[in-house]
């Protein structure tokens, strides 16, 4: 968020949950124990060491979290030691004293492997974050995904300008999506993209640039082509995905797709991509289909 302090940006937000639960355990303990007469205090000691091994191993990491419960055993034990053999607080060892020497470093291991496999969850999303930022090509249709069509369009409009030669963008928005969608599946929908992907790669050149920029929107650049070439190209395309040909769950379907087509030629003067896309985009209203 733009408007949080700078310690919350610094620190990862689940340090500071899993040290808020615990600290609201302990103040609730201790109230608890406030209230509750008779109660031992070396309890709620040991109570509070345990979630500080908790807290350590969580946030600084298992080994400094087992070396400071080591510390603790060490300290807590001396005490033992000395209660029993020395100043004779401790008539007989129970099983309670005990337990404490165990219970610490256990909970300061689990912590800091919880820990350890939250870093490592953390770690692999920011990667993949990163990643998804180079890629560039949509996965179904291999054609430009969003970001990456409107970054080459911006380069070709600008091409297109130095060289004083012209450019046309075509859109394609398929109008029945959602119904096909529905009747086909997410896995006959995919095909169907795949199909129509297909049949653009082949009514288009090389050299035209195409991007997939959702699951209705397909944009394709044409580099040296005025208005009059794309009218042509929309036509070839309009025969062509009028109806496809599909095998969808190991059937063969032929399927009518409704589709509206739009173009629009970079102008003299006109620097904004965006203006260019809607232009296009606008005249696939009118299209009748």
């Amino acid at each position: 968020m733009a408007n949080e302090p700078f310690f919350l940006k610094t620190v990862r937000k689940d340090y500071l949950f899993f040290m808020a639960i615990f600290l609201l355990w302990l103040v609730l303990l201790a109230i608890n124990m406030s209230v509750t007469p008779g109660v031992n205090l070396s309890t709620f000691v040991l109570m509070s060491c345990t979630v500080a091994a908790l807290l350590i191993g969580y946030v600084f990491g298992l080994m400094i979290g087992l070396v400071t419960s080591l510390a603790f055993v060490f300290i807590y034990g001396s005490y033992l030691i000395y209660s029993v053999l020395v100043s004779g607080n401790i008539t007989e060892l129970k099983i309670q004293y005990a337990v404490w020497l165990f219970v610490v470093p256990l909970a300061s291991y689990l912590s800091g492997q919880m820990s350890f496999y939250i870093n490592n969850v953390v770690w692999q999303l920011e990667k993949q974050s990163e990643l998804m930022e180079f890629i560039t090509i949509d996965e179904q249709t291999k054609f430009l995904n969003r970001k990456a069509f409107f970054l080459k369009l911006e380069e070709e409009v600008s091409r297109s300008r130095r060289f004083i030669q012209p450019l046309t963008l075509i859109v394609i928005v398929l109008v029945n999506e959602t119904e096909m969608r529905t009747v086909y599946g997410q896995r006959g929908m995919s095909d169907i993209i795949k199909e129509m992907a297909r049949i653009i790669e082949e009514q288009t050149r090389i050299i035209d640039l195409k991007g997939c920029l959702d699951s209705e929107t397909t944009a394709i650049i044409l580099p040296g082509t005025p208005l009059e070439g794309a009218a042509l190209v929309l036509e070839k395309l309009n025969h062509a995905l009028d109806r496809i040909s599909v095998i969808i769950n190991g059937k063969k379907k032929i399927i009518k797709l409704r589709f509206k087509l739009g173009k629009a030629e970079v102008r003299i003067g006109e620097d904004d991509i965006f203006a260019l896309f809607d232009r296009a985009l606008e005249e696939t209203k009118y299209d009748l289909g």
